[in-house]
């Protein structure tokens, strides 16, 4: 596994209680659908920013500043004008039109 922001990587062993039916496909789709949503943001807060390596610490900055990162990050999710064709540009270009 990859080092990112200079944090090694853990493997963890979680145990959950659910009031879900005993089918283990439904219970670990899940699981698998919470992690996803919630690691997909946690890992590209801390690969953009190394956010878990802040040292912000003092009165409402920790708040303040996630708060920037998460609006940054839905900014550059936004963003249409990056160098990147949408597929109708390249087959019109690809045309001579």
């Amino acid at each position: 596994m990859k080092d990112i922001c200079g944090i090694k990587p853990r493997l963890n062993l979680v145990f959950t209680l659910s009031s879900l039916s005993s089918n283990a496909e439904i219970i670990a789709d899940s699981i698998r659908s919470h992690w996803g949503i919630e690691n997909s943001l946690h890992w590209t807060l801390d690969v953009t920013s190394c956010e878990d390596k802040s040292r912000i610490r003092k009165q409402n900055s920790p708040e303040n500043f996630a708060l920037l990162r998460r609006l940054a990050i839905n900014l550059l999710k936004q963003e249409k004008t990056s160098g990147t064709k949408s597929k109708n540009e390249t087959i019109s270009s690809s045309n001579g039109q």
